[in-house]
């Protein structure tokens, strides 16, 4: 049997960075939404474990976060598996706050589980994915969700309207631990927070977007501010950084402006990962 399934990347509406923890992760409050651009996990039973990926760059030994899930899940379970042949498509960047490595992650369990007929339940799904990583958890789930803590706590969050999105990912690669180590944490309230359950509209998302780790990574890399600055001025309602970065979005109202916006970036960065979206 060979499984292929579709391993979805996502952006995140806000992102508020509450305390520093005594493990040396960072307590978070978000609002994860999938969107419609994927990678591709392909998989079989083998003789032996194996990852192959289109993009050289990704180690396929066992720093990578699949073969952490293989890895863990043996030991969750104390059992043995038989091996997995795993080809990797990548479509989603390294290195962009779009979750591509997380999604990864949680598809593979998925496909585990089936190809091997586990029948895991949600919980022990989520712990053994919150062992991986930090928001691994998120895309087990097939709609928005708010996340707490490392992004390993998720609670329900309201439907989001469709949304015309653009993704501009300069040719930099952002490391989530630097922008962390250097984040000056203010404490604040957020009121705009606890109106979550309440958005149904577009105009409602545009209010409480934002992001902590923006400004860390924009004094950074001063790149990413320009980025943000012309897809504004290309017609966005608002523009935002995704997680940590590189990527940056920005959320159009009709898909003329995004199609728009689009030719304008791949003209003037070719270089650049640019692709035109929607939340799913």
């Amino acid at each position: 049997m060979i499984i292929t399934s579709k391993s979805y990347a996502k952006i995140n509406i806000f992102l508020n960075v509450l305390n520093k923890r005594d493990d040396g992760f960072h307590n978070i409050e978000t609002l994860f939404s999938k969107i419609d651009l994927y990678d591709l996990l392909v998989a079989q039973r083998a003789d032996e474990f194996s990852i192959t990926v289109n993009d050289e760059s990704i180690p396929t030994g066992e720093s990578n976060i699949i073969y952490k899930v293989y890895n863990t899940l043996q030991k969750k379970l104390n059992i043995n598996l038989p091996g997995v042949k795993v080809k990797l498509i990548k479509n989603i960047p390294s290195g962009a706050g779009l979750g591509g490595g997380s999604s990864n992650a949680a598809t593979f369990l998925n496909i585990l589980d089936e190809l091997f007929s586990l029948n895991l339940t949600l919980d022990l799904k989520l712990s053994i994915l919150s062992q991986v990583g930090s928001d691994t958890c998120f895309f087990l789930y097939d709609k928005p969700m708010i996340g707490k803590g490392r992004g390993e706590i998720l609670d329900d969050a309201p439907g989001l309207p469709f949304m015309y999105i653009l993704l501009v990912k300069p040719n930099i690669f952002v490391s989530t631990a630097e922008i962390y180590q250097n984040l000056k944490l203010k404490l604040t309230f957020n009121k705009e927070v606890f109106r979550m359950r309440h958005i149904l509209s577009l105009q409602d998302v545009l209010k409480i977007m934002n992001n902590d780790l923006e400004n860390v990574a924009i004094s950074r890399y001063r790149l990413l501010q320009t980025v943000k600055e012309e897809i504004i001025n290309s017609g966005a309602l608002k523009a935002m950084l995704s997680g940590s970065g590189a990527t940056v979005f920005g959320i159009f109202n009709s898909s003329s402006l995004l199609d728009k916006a689009y030719n304008y970036f791949r003209n003037r960065y070719p270089d650049y990962f640019i692709y035109r979206t929607n939340n799913i």
